[in-house]
């Protein structure tokens, strides 16, 4: 299959690596800056800071695609949110 215009221009992390509340860095902004593409990310700048409006976007995100609900941007979620689907199948939007 071919690759998306829209799919080549996702900042993707390097390697994708749990993230939960109190994580800070560069893949928590590049999953803030998604998040916020898709509607999820409610403040005007990413801040690198894994915080309360990003755990509840994750929640949101996670309720809204079906997956295990626990506010953690993990393999599963961050996959769906970069890639739109999970390893396995999972769910495409």
């Amino acid at each position: 299959a071919e690759a998306t215009p829209e799919a080549e221009t996702i900042k993707r992390p390097q390697e994708i690596t749990q993230l939960s509340s109190g994580d800070t860095g560069e893949n928590v902004t590049l999953l803030q800056e998604r998040l916020k593409e898709l509607g999820y990310y409610l403040p005007d700048e990413a801040t690198g800071e894994y915080d309360f409006n990003t755990e509840g976007a994750i929640y949101t995100f996670q309720r809204q695609a079906g997956l295990d609900i626990d506010g953690i941007a993990g393999t599963a979620t961050q996959e769906l949110l970069v890639f739109g689907r999970c390893r396995g199948g999972g769910a495409v939007f």
